[in-house]
């Protein structure tokens, strides 16, 4: 299994890893690897995305029984609806207080060692509050304004912290889809951790968490293997309809995806897109007893789709 954040550091980029027994192509046993060009950067991440897992979990969610041979289909199904995150430290203990105990040293080691160490700031207090309210509002519109009042301080601060949290890879962005990429821009976006454990919220915030994960991932494989130029968004109307997530190729909407804990019934909203811009649509959904296909809208079990 393995598991890392890439980190921005001056003219280099660090992949830090933390894996099992994980035997890749990139033989290192130091927690911090440096990368000082692009192409070694993009080989490592190949690498990992398609390191040979070598090693067995004793349960893995509700994956089913076959064992996966690679480390992304371990990541993407082995975790998937495991609330502890990727690490294997909080992953496989055995108790729950310790799991917790991992996680919150973690962050306050993520706050003090990467994120200082990226740049000096002097509002410690402000930027670990910011990371806090984030986590709590994954999967919703993200209004800078909203939490600049909330800690006292300048929308263009919050920003600020949010930029380099992206920067270090612990947040992603999803900019609503609109044809005018400018004004997409300027809207709320929505924000995402690259460690599912990071989420603080229910089930459904958690699950919304990973779905974005694994469609981010198939976006960057676009990408990186094909040469597409492939974007991750939700989108939203005036009057409030709204779909978990828009994804383009090209600038063009490819399909629009939902994500359900247990609802079968086909959402209004994810019919309403598919239907106005005439794309395919899917609807994730954990607990699902059986899949099906009505009109241009499948239904999927989460496990098989990822």
């Amino acid at each position: 299994m393995i598991t890392g954040q890439l980190v921005n550091a001056g003219s280099s980029r660090r992949y830090r890893l933390s894996g099992i027994n994980v035997e890749t192509a990139v033989q290192e046993s130091a927690a911090r690897l440096s990368v000082h060009d692009d192409r070694a950067l993009r080989n490592l991440i190949n690498a990992v995305r398609n390191a040979p897992v070598v090693v067995s979990a004793a349960n893995y969610g509700d994956s089913g029984t076959v064992q996966p041979k690679t480390a992304g289909a371990f990541l993407d199904r082995g975790i998937l609806f495991a609330a502890r995150g990727d690490f294997p430290e909080p992953f496989l203990a055995e108790d729950e207080a310790w799991a917790l105990r991992w996680r919150n040293q973690y962050v306050d080691g993520l706050i003090r060692e990467d994120v200082l160490d990226f740049e000096r700031l002097s509002d410690f207090k402000s930027l670990a509050l910011t990371l806090e309210l984030l986590r709590k509002r994954t999967g919703s519109p993200v209004s800078y304004s909203s939490i600049a009042r909330d800690l006292g301080v300048s929308p263009g601060t919050v920003k600020k912290y949010v930029q380099i949290f992206e920067a270090l890879n612990i947040v992603f962005r999803l900019s609503p889809f609109s044809d005018n990429i400018a004004r997409s821009l300027l809207k709320e976006p929505k924000i995402y951790f690259y460690d599912t454990g990071m989420v603080l919220g229910d089930d459904g915030a958690k699950f919304e968490n990973l779905a974005a994960l694994s469609l981010a991932k198939e976006a960057a494989a676009a990408e990186d293997i094909r040469g597409i130029r492939a974007t991750l968004h939700y989108i939203r109307t005036k009057d409030g309809r709204e779909v978990d997530f828009c994804y383009a190729e090209n600038g063009a909407i490819r399909f629009f995806a939902e994500v359900k804990l247990s609802d079968a019934d086909i959402s209004k909203n994810l019919a309403y897109f598919c239907e106005k811009y005439n794309k395919p649509g899917i609807q994730i959904v954990k607990n699902l007893k059986h899949e099906r296909r009505q009109g241009g809208i499948e239904v999927r079990r989460a496990v098989s789709f990822f």
